[in-house]
């Protein structure tokens, strides 16, 4: 029986969340009794799906970093990998380092915001069925509000019909040999998300319905809204 391919999560703990207001960088905020990156790699960690986990944090923070993989509980991870300056600086060395010390083309690669708490099996699985069938799956959720386009930023230029946009979420998941490439073919192009790479390559990126729970963490607001609706949940549970 052929083997399946190895199911790797990567989860982006760098970064230094100036938006956020807070003098510690936003991945180690408490929110609902755990620093926020712990929300999402203690759901990460305990997918069936998941077979390793490797970690991104700031240059300099590795220890910290490595400190709550293991107070969490982190068993799956494997390294903590030091990005660069810029996030898709950040996922190129880790892939690299991927891809030298534990990949094989033909594994798939799961990445993950850090800083995006609410991530589910459910996403977790359809990203990698996805991506074992495709190549490349986005976590996507459809807009609810009207959208335009102003070229000025003072006057509207056009809208868009609202049924053909979608927010784009993580995780967004890939082929190792897929996103490796397309990360090393377009390093000099500023991209903000992983799938626009692979879409430049011309390759399909499919996609899986995302959440309105789904967000990111950028302010404190959003902080302070997520650990309310945790605390509500657990007391529910």
């Amino acid at each position: 029986m052929k083997k399946r391919p190895n199911h790797i999560a990567l989860v982006l703990g760098g970064g230094k969340g100036l938006r956020y207001g807070s003098s510690v960088p936003k991945q180690y905020k408490v929110l609902a009794g755990k620093p926020l990156i712990a929300h999402a790699l203690m759901t990460i960690n305990s997918s069936p799906e998941v077979d390793m986990v490797f970690v991104v944090a700031n240059q300099g923070d590795e220890e910290r970093m490595r400190e709550l993989v293991i107070r969490y509980g982190i068993s799956k991870c494997r390294a903590i990998i030091c990005g660069g300056t810029s996030r898709q600086e950040s996922v190129r060395k880790a892939l690299e380092y991927i891809n030298a010390n534990d990949g094989n083309d033909y594994d798939i690669v799961l990445i993950q915001d850090g800083d995006r708490p609410n991530i589910d099996e459910r996403m977790i699985k359809e990203n990698f069925e996805v991506a074992a069938k495709y190549g490349a799956a986005v976590t996507a959720f459809p807009s609810t509000d009207s959208i335009f386009v102003s070229n000025n930023g003072e006057t509207v230029s056009k809208y868009i019909d609202r049924r053909k946009v979608y927010a784009v979420q993580t995780p967004q998941t890939f082929k190792l040999s897929l996103i490796l490439s397309a990360h090393r073919e377009f390093k000099d192009t500023i991209a903000t998300d992983d799938a626009s790479l692979v879409r430049r390559k011309r390759h399909k990126v499919v996609i899986v319905q995302g959440d309105s729970e789904n967000y990111k963490i950028n302010t404190l607001s959003q902080g302070k809204a997520f650990a309310i609706m945790k605390e509500r949940k657990e007391e529910h549970a």
